[in-house]
């Protein structure tokens, strides 16, 4: 930091991952903690663009149950559907992406859980941020049971 720079906010440690290649087009993607997951775009594990779609998934998954505890709404079960759409040419980015939230629980708000959701996607969750800003978000919820 310079005399003349503002101060910044405590910074996050860098986060860190390794891959090992394991024949073909394969990897085993490890975090630091030592969890792993296979990648594979020969179908035989997650393809990267899928671990990034999943990725975007358990963040607002993670976020949305999160405040609604914080809310104190008693959530049972959340599922997350996605699905997304690619530009057909390399580099195959995501041009669209939809999510439908399933959340089952006794006396659920419907403006809590919309809430949640808007709060995650606008403000928290860092996996939706890290997409590319063009992306179309298609967004939903039920309340089911």
């Amino acid at each position: 930091m310079t005399a003349d720079s503002p101060p910044k906010s405590a910074e996050l440690p860098p986060m860190t991952a390794e891959l090992t290649w394991i024949g073909g087009l394969g990897f085993t993607a490890t975090d630091a903690a030592g969890f792993s997951i296979p990648l594979n775009s020969e179908g035989v594990g997650v393809t990267p663009a899928e671990a990034v779609l999943m990725g975007v998934g358990g963040c607002m998954g993670i976020d949305v149950v999160s405040i609604l505890k914080k809310q104190r709404q008693e959530v049972a079960s959340l599922s997350v559907s996605l699905s997304a759409t690619r530009n057909p040419v390399p580099p195959k980015f995501f041009t669209g992406i939809t999510m439908l939230f399933t959340i089952t629980g006794e006396g659920l708000n419907p403006d809590k859980v919309q809430r949640a959701i808007d709060l995650s996607w606008g403000t928290y969750c860092s996996a939706l941020h890290s997409i590319r800003p063009d992306v179309t978000w298609d967004i939903g919820f039920k309340i089911a049971g």
